[in-house]
């Protein structure tokens, strides 16, 4: 199976088999230019012909902006039924067919928490006509969430903490609360500072203190105690260390997700969560 995410600058793929315990072989990385058409094209096709890599079996995460992705709790139902709601939830507004799905997360009680996606239908056929260009077998397509939460489901260290995760993809973070390794809230946003800088820890430390206080307002519920941070080196993220510390948590670098049974030696977890998590089976 091959993995092919498209962030904000640049286009991860990984290579590997998934399962309860996958094995990732490979990671590459490419810069691409977003804002130009077919330069996601041009890429993969450099890095295809430069890798030799499997043409077939390959899932494809596209960009938040062509995606709507949400964590949505709802009444446990039918799976037809299921289907129906998650369209109601996330059909955006104006014209044009929507393609919808969801991955079911955890259940409590009476109550369903789903990963819902939505995608315009023009959107997906100018992807599926893209690759097929390239001579590539799209197998699925998933979301941006998709690995995060699973890596957070499959996270043994994460099952008995209320933690927030903070993910970086340049100049964009997404966090991610949770409470006993289930998604409570998933949110994304501009980080205007470069890391290493004290402005830099600054944001990032409003970003934790705003997620604070969202969980202190919730009743029944413990503190957050833990931040984990991944898509950005430590150095970097260096300044934002004292300023997290002051507010309670403790902060501590992504660990690597033990169901792993192979993973590239080197390579931190949290740079490549939306690629690798979309591999593991739970």
């Amino acid at each position: 199976m091959i993995v092919v995410s498209m962030l904000e600058a640049r286009i991860q793929v990984a290579l590997g088999r998934p399962g309860r315990h996958p094995r990732v072989q490979a990671l590459y990385s490419v810069p691409y230019d977003r804002l130009l058409g077919d330069a996601w094209e041009q890429a993969l096709d450099a890095l295809w012909h430069r890798h030799s890599l499997p043409r077939k079996g390959i899932c494809l995460i596209p960009p938040w902006e062509e995606a709507v992705t949400r964590v949505l709790t709802l009444p446990d139902m039918m799976p037809k039924q299921l289907g129906q709601a998650v369209r109601h939830e996330l059909q955006p507004s104006g014209d044009g067919e929507v393609v919808t799905d969801y991955l079911p997360l955890s259940r409590e009680e009476k109550l369903l928490t789903v990963l819902g996606g939505a995608c315009r239908l023009p959107v997906l056929e100018r992807y599926i006509q893209g690759f097929e260009g390239l001579g590539l077998e799209l197998d699925r397509v998933s979301v941006p969430l998709e690995g995060p939460l699973k890596l957070l489901s499959a996270t043994e260290e994460m099952r008995d903490k209320t933690c927030l995760w903070l993910l970086f993809d340049g100049g964009v973070v997404v966090s991610l609360l949770a409470e006993r390794g289930n998604c409570r809230y998933a949110g994304r946003g501009r980080v205007f500072s470069r890391p290493g800088t004290e402005d830099f820890g600054r944001e990032v430390a409003g970003v934790v203190s705003g997620a604070i206080q969202f969980q202190s307002a919730k009743q029944q519920t413990g503190p957050i105690t833990h931040v984990y941070f991944g898509g950005c080196p430590e150095e970097g993220f260096a300044p934002c260390v004292a300023g997290i510390r002051a507010l309670g948590p403790a902060v501590e670098p992504l660990p690597l997700c033990r169901r792993f049974r192979a993973f590239p030696e080197g390579e931190a977890l949290g740079d490549w969560a939306d690629c690798v998590g979309s591999f593991l089976r739970i």
